[in-house]
């Protein structure tokens, strides 16, 4: 069974991840103090392990162009990595300098970035012949047990073949949000911020790879193919990049800014992953949000004392209605293609005013049907 195959794939620590094919891909371009705090942070937080074991994992530092500081960066790292006996190296992406044609100024970052990344993952992937990849970009800070979460995580992206990937960020992981730094959550969202791919996935997207905004369309249903993706409730990465990059920051600070962090680390790897297999997941799931009750969300608004301790859940009607519910709550107000940000048949889950919120479609929508069809039957 999948459940026995994941317990035989287990292994003590993030050593899973540091198996000798995991590369650490770092995406740069042009912010050379950035990326030296994002350097900084992923060294600090090295698990022990691999700092004893330096030959377990492979560092690629890729920069788009040829800017001159950000050169000097990242020479000055790989050469301190390389004295310590790590396997790194500085990749220099042939940045598309002309701007594409019929393409906004202002939409020119999204292409040369989608550009640089099929770019350097065929290099991971085909020529490092890497089995998975861990993508940070030059705005991140990670917490420490970033690695931890990684690791154990990897185990199920290699064994579970409904999920596609898995990111350590979560949308919804604002202070107040967000309080349980063990739950990782199946998500029918893509978030992004910090997140690892194996060689199965690549291989399919590889050949259609888009020419822009390769986040959204990861999104996209024609990609994800039903998949899923992992993330953990309390994110484990934090951006920092409240200037430049290809979207200038958008939303920073009112929501990416206001991030609850990490601060108790866990071991992942001590954890019984198994509930995050879809057929275990999917039940709980069903079961979870039936048991809460149904409440008006002007009440749970007006009154900051009646949601502790409590499950609840109110519903929307539409995107839109789901919309308007999220600006209420202090969520991205936003829906991407067929779901909400972090959301899992239509559901999002977060904390609030001392209980947990379900955000649920109305019966007559599809995505409830859905959730109602699943088999919770014990043989199922």
């Amino acid at each position: 069974s999948l459940e026995m195959k994941l317990k035989l794939s287990f292994k003590p620590s993030s050593s899973h991840l540091f198996d000798g094919k995991t590369v650490i891909l770092l995406i740069c371009y042009n912010r050379p103090n950035y990326l030296k705090r994002t350097l900084d942070s992923v060294i600090e937080n090295l698990p022990r392990s691999s700092k004893e074991n330096t030959d377990t994992i492979t560092f690629v530092i890729s920069q788009d162009g040829k800017n001159p500081a950000v050169n000097d960066i990242a020479q000055e790292y790989v050469k301190s990595l390389s004295q310590k006996g790590f396997n790194t190296m500085h990749l220099t992406h042939p940045r598309l300098e002309k701007d594409i044609r019929g393409v906004k100024k202002q939409m020119q970052g999204y292409y040369k970035l989608a550009d640089h990344f099929k770019w350097v993952l065929n290099k991971v992937f085909d020529e490092l012949h890497a089995k998975r990849v861990v993508i940070l970009e030059d705005d991140m800070k990670i917490s420490n047990d970033f690695f931890e979460f990684m690791g154990a995580t990897s185990v199920l992206l290699d064994v579970d073949e409904t999920l596609m990937a898995v990111s350590a960020w979560n949308d919804n992981g604002q202070i107040g949000h967000a309080w349980d730094s063990e739950r990782i959550i199946r998500t029918d969202f893509f978030a992004g911020l910090g997140w690892m791919m194996n060689t199965r996935i690549w291989e399919e997207l590889s050949g259609i790879w888009p020419e822009a905004f390769w986040d959204d369309w990861l999104r996209n249903p024609k990609q994800r193919k039903g998949r899923k993706f992992l993330s953990p409730e309390i994110s484990r990465t934090y951006n920092f990049g409240s200037k430049g990059g290809a979207s200038k920051g958008q939303f920073f600070q009112k929501y990416i800014g206001s991030m609850k962090e990490n601060e108790v680390p866990v071991k992942f790897s001590m954890l019984d992953m198994s509930y995050l297999l879809e057929s275990k997941y999917d039940k709980a799931w069903k079961a979870e949000v039936l048991a809460s009750d149904l409440v008006n969300l002007d009440r749970i608004l007006a009154d900051t004392t009646f949601m502790d301790g409590k499950t609840c859940r109110i519903e929307y009607r539409s995107d839109k209605h789901f919309i308007d519910i999220a600006k209420r709550l202090s969520l991205i107000p936003e829906w991407k293609d067929d779901t909400p940000r972090q959301g899992y048949y239509g559901v999002v889950k977060i904390r609030f005013h001392g209980g947990t919120l379900f955000i649920v479609p109305k019966p007559s929508l599809n995505t409830w049907k859905k959730l109602m069809s699943i088999n919770t039957t014990k043989n199922a």
